[in-house]
């Protein structure tokens, strides 16, 4: 079972050997999982990712080839796959601004990623960096969709974190405020 932690710690800046063993600077967590919309309950196997790497796969912004050997290789799944599944997503160190998430939620929905999806787990922002604004994109890009979203879950690259299986049959209770292995 996963729930929200009671605190949250900032991502080290300093990566030097002069930095090794330094703690971080933790913070109370205030906010607990958030149901974004839909309904406080939901069930299904888990796919997904971080954003970034799945937008990479598909639109191939950063590295030309990337896309073409993800599709040559079948790695990205295909529509019919997501069909069922609740839909992880976390942001990474990069922060992307919320413009670019809603671009980077554009090409996933293009991809038929979140047709027929039964819900959608939001894992937390790393160092709360746009933490309204990234909420205020998922319910603009979501809000003619009766699709159930989990917001601030500790998964992906915010500390700390918990893992998430892809294939894991879950059921996602926000009231009770967890995530339980089925």
């Amino acid at each position: 079972m996963i729930r929200p932690s009671g605190v949250w710690y900032e991502e080290r800046v300093d990566f030097s050997k002069a930095a090794l063993g330094s703690d971080h600077s933790s913070h109370k967590e205030i906010h607990g999982y958030e149901l974004l919309q839909g309904t406080q309950v939901f069930e299904g196997e888990l796919l997904g990712g971080c954003l970034e790497s799945m937008y990479d796969m598909l639109e191939s912004k950063r590295y030309k080839e990337e896309g073409e050997i993800c599709r040559k290789y079948h790695i990205f799944p295909k529509k019919e796959e997501w069909k069922g599944k609740i839909v992880f997503l976390e942001t990474c160190e990069e922060k992307p601004s919320p413009e670019l998430l809603f671009t980077e939620l554009q090409s996933l929905e293009r991809a038929g990623v979140f047709e027929g999806a039964n819900g959608m787990i939001v894992g937390k922002p790393q160092d709360e960096q746009y933490y309204e604004e990234y909420k205020k994109v998922y319910l603009e890009m979501f809000r003619d969709k009766d699709l159930p979203i989990l917001y601030n879950v500790n998964v992906g690259h915010a500390l700390p974190r918990a893992i998430l299986p892809y294939g894991a049959r879950v059921r996602v209770d926000a009231g009770k405020q967890e995530i339980v292995f089925l």
